[in-house]
């Protein structure tokens, strides 16, 4: 007989802002229906399509801060729990939740760290050319890598 109801926690090194709005952006495009997100109470909902085997399942997803992380429970029920065969969803849909999230987090990091370099290298440049002095060379980097 299946398991209707399961629950799993996973903890991301991020700040609680990017794993709300990451979970919101990655569960469309992994095929999910985002039902709804409440950012103050840090709950989002989703549900899966009917497939082969099963009918379905909805996802509630509760985020907590941590001082320097982001903790993630994730519940998961049958939307029908008479369904004997559906009883692996559950995990099934917990890994694709957490490894597309992970993905985007590690993705944006590295577009960031791209985007800080390339302003570095602008600004090494300008003032190579003598477009800026050293003091404003400074202040600028320094403006670049507290943002």
């Amino acid at each position: 007989m299946a398991i209707s109801k399961q629950e799993t926690q996973k903890r991301f090194n991020h700040s609680y802002e990017d794993v709300f709005k990451g979970f919101c952006d990655v569960i469309p495009r992994i095929g999910f229906k985002l039902i709804s997100n409440d950012k103050t109470n840090g709950v989002i909902q989703a549900s899966t399509n009917i497939s082969l085997l099963s009918w379905g399942e909805n996802i509630t997803i509760y985020l907590k801060k941590e001082e320097n992380s982001t903790i993630a429970i994730l519940k998961s029920s049958l939307k029908m729990s008479t369904n004997i065969f559906a009883g692996d969803r559950h995990m099934k849909n917990f890994d694709l939740l957490v490894n597309a999230l992970n993905e985007h987090l590690n993705t944006d990091e590295i577009q960031q760290n791209f985007t800080i370099a390339d302003e570095l290298r602008e600004l090494a440049a300008l003032k190579n050319e003598g477009i800026i002095t050293e003091d404003e060379f400074k202040i600028k980097k320094a403006e670049i890598l507290n943002n």
